[in-house]
């Protein structure tokens, strides 16, 4: 066991607290069969390269140089920090606890949070910090610590605390799930925690020669607003980040995710029960132009997921530059059946929603007009609908299979046993 000493005045103390072996899924040969460090985005006359776009830290010549995130007492991987910023932080040693350690000829890079040698004082009585107390206090000390050093480190120092957002940490450890985690919205790319998301597909049919073909999908035109990120990307009409409070029964619930998104997006309503999506106009059977129509578009159907690991760049915006993001997108498709449907934007976030032709959408993947991980969204749901085929695209084995990327989290080995709902 060797200690590492960091690029600041304080060296990371070497504790006497347990030691957690990385778990059994820490794949040791992650990437090692989907990529070449070497290899840059090729010319797009494959749609391979939008796999590549939204997977560039597999591209790093680092990436076995990264550091695993632990939080002690949890024998599963919280996030992944790169070289250059565990070097450029400053960590408090009470809390953050660092080491490398060569185990059979590989060397483990390990951070992690500090529990044992804390103790909080409540009612007089002194007591261990739970896993979310820990990360609150720890993490709230890294911000601080190191407010000139990012971005958006700086941007959190002065937010009003109730406009300060938060993310959660998915975990497999049903423990945890009681009393759930959450990381500073600044600190989730910094430290590589895992992201989880919904995608809506909406799109429209055609009949022709007695089959049905897809017509449009719907696509968003991301605000061009440089506060918001990716600006003037494209994106599904309705995306967004699980919440801890997206639950059933406790447990993380991807449909309630997609019904808020849906709401606040969109002005889409998803009955729970059926699935299914309707919207308002104005103007009721009687003439009254005052009253409230509800219209059913369709029947939402859980389809897809995919995976990727990115390292954002400069079209991320400057705020989130060289942040990691390992990722899972749950994916839906809805198939309007209503002509007169028209989604209409309810964010700021938003510049427009547009309908494009098959043929757009794959010309603006080949044009890398979409925010990467909606571009994988985007792939996945032609390559399901036989958009893209092996007939079409050279690599389309190695898109299937790379639209699928191996990552060393436990969340998703046990998705299906700590989710809830379609």
């Amino acid at each position: 066991m060797a200690s590492t000493k960091f690029a600041h005045s304080t060296p990371f103390l070497v504790t006497a607290s347990p030691r957690l072996e990385p778990p059994p899924l820490s794949c040791k040969h992650l990437y090692q069969h989907h990529t070449n460090a070497h290899t840059s985005i090729p010319a797009m006359s494959s749609l391979y390269g939008v796999i590549e776009r939204a997977n560039k830290a597999s591209l790093l010549d680092e990436y076995a140089r990264l550091w695993k995130l632990f939080i002690e007492g949890i024998d599963e991987i919280v996030g992944y920090v790169r070289e250059e910023d565990c070097i450029k932080l400053q960590w408090d040693v009470k809390w953050f606890h660092c080491e490398t350690v060569n185990k059979k000829g590989d060397e483990v890079r390990r951070i992690t949070i500090v529990r044992s040698n804390n103790y909080l004082a409540a009612d007089g009585i002194s007591h261990i910090p739970s896993p979310a107390e820990a990360c609150k206090i720890a993490f709230q000390k890294l911000l601080a610590a190191n407010a000139d050093k990012f971005p958006a480190f700086s941007l959190w120092k002065v937010t009003e605390e109730a406009d300060q957002e938060y993310c959660p940490i998915h975990l497999a450890d049903p423990g945890v799930n009681v009393l759930p985690l959450s990381i500073p919205l600044p600190l989730r790319g910094v430290l590589g925690v895992l992201t989880v998301g919904v995608h809506l597909n909406v799109y429209r049919v055609k009949e022709e020669d007695g089959k049905e073909t897809i017509d449009q999908i719907w696509v968003s035109h991301r605000s061009k607003d440089p506060n918001y990120s990716y600006p003037g990307m494209l994106d599904q009409i309705v995306a967004g980040g699980a919440d801890t409070n997206d639950t059933i029964d406790g447990q993380l619930a991807p449909c309630k995710t997609l019904a808020r998104e849906a709401r606040e997006e969109a002005g889409l309503t998803i009955d729970h029960q059926t699935r299914q999506v309707f919207f308002e106009e104005m103007g009721g059977d009687d003439g009254d132009k005052t009253k409230k129509m509800r219209i059913h578009v369709g029947t939402v159907e859980r389809a897809s997921s995919i995976t990727f690991f990115d390292l954002k760049d400069e079209s991320a915006g400057d705020l989130y530059n060289k942040h990691l993001e390992p990722g899972l997108r749950i994916v839906y498709d809805l198939k309007i059946t209503n002509p007169s449907f028209r989604p209409k934007k309810m964010e700021s976030a938003i510049e427009r929603f547009e309908p494009m032709g098959v043929p757009q959408v794959t010309e603006s993947l080949n044009s890398n007009r979409w925010k990467p991980n909606c571009g994988l969204v985007m792939l996945d749901f032609m390559v399901r609908h036989g958009l893209v085929t092996k007939h079409d695209e050279s690599r389309f084995e190695r898109i299937k299979k790379d639209l699928h990327r191996p990552l060393c989290f436990a969340f998703l080995t046990e998705l299906h046993r700590i989710t809830k709902g379609w």
